[in-house]
């Protein structure tokens, strides 16, 4: 059986902070998975819904670098602007379960919940994103990098919302987001690589790799980027930065069944992303 909850629904910023403040509470936003919360686990008896707060919400035109954290995934495969600015968020978002799913689930949500296969997280990771936090006493802002602490686990504190996510557009850059699934469609992503790439005939002028649900909190592949971004190209020096990526993902999670399949597959997405059909 669920659990009883009541669930409000604030028609202000200033109301839902002060919601949170005076109660025992869990935000939530589109809140595609929280059936399976209320069956797993015990979870605040009541929910607040920021979905329906004007102050959270603006059209991409107005604030073309600012993603609202009530854009649903929908709204960001379909909206030219992000599509045209930030390519692999759009795809990204595109790949999102169900159309209904996609209808509802929001990057605010994906962002909270922390799913280590959110798929919104690796492609707002290459983009340098900023979380930018509200409560009733103050207002800070934090890399998503440092935001995201473990799976389903973030520095989100109880008494705050998400007020916008800030992110840098990269402009000549080939940009793009590939996943594996165990089917095409309506399928959480197994593993996923978010990435923009600069690149001047035979030189890597700029490396950007986002990797998720190869550890419990989606990684930029920092090594990785380091070691070929101004460098010539050279597949030596590929395969050895793609190593020192699949140590570090080595070194952060006990050995599971998963990454006999998962990270051999990682090695020809990179080396695919990065080189081309050549590499054999």
């Amino acid at each position: 059986m669920l659990p009883k909850f009541k669930c409000v629904v604030p028609r202000s910023i200033k109301e839902a902070l002060t919601l949170l403040s005076d109660n025992e509470c869990k935000v939530i936003a589109g809140g595609t998975d929280l059936l399976i919360e209320l069956q797993h686990q015990d979870i605040a008896v009541l929910l607040v819904d920021v979905t329906k707060i004007p102050e959270l919400m603006w059209r991409p035109e107005d604030r073309p670098f600012l993603i609202s954290p009530l854009y649903t995934h929908g709204f960001v495969a379909g909206s030219a602007m992000i599509k045209d600015t930030f390519p692999s968020l759009a795809l990204a978002c595109s790949k999102v379960g169900s159309p209904q799913i996609r209808n509802m689930g929001t990057v605010g949500g994906n962002i909270g919940n922390a799913s280590p296969a959110a798929d919104s997280i690796p492609p707002l990771m290459i983009y340098d994103a900023r979380v930018r936090l509200i409560s009733s006493s103050q207002e800070r802002e934090l890399p998503l990098e440092e935001l995201l602490v473990d799976a389903y686990k973030t520095q989100i504190r109880k008494d705050e919302v998400i007020a916008s996510v800030s992110i840098t557009p990269l402009q000549n850059y080939r940009q793009g987001y590939k996943r594996l699934t165990i089917r095409e469609a309506l399928a959480l992503s197994r593993l996923s690589v978010a990435y923009v790439i600069k690149e001047e005939g035979k030189r890597w002028l700029d490396v950007r790799i986002a990797i998720g649900s190869a550890t419990p909190v989606c990684i930029r592949a920092r090594e990785l980027e380091e070691a070929l971004s101004g460098e010539l190209k050279d597949l030596d020096l590929l395969n050895q930065a793609i190593e020192q990526t699949i140590l570090r993902i080595k070194s952060q999670v006990n050995v599971r069944e998963s990454h006999r399949f998962k990270l051999p597959i990682l090695r020809n997405l990179l080396r695919e992303i990065l080189w081309g059909g050549a590499w054999e």
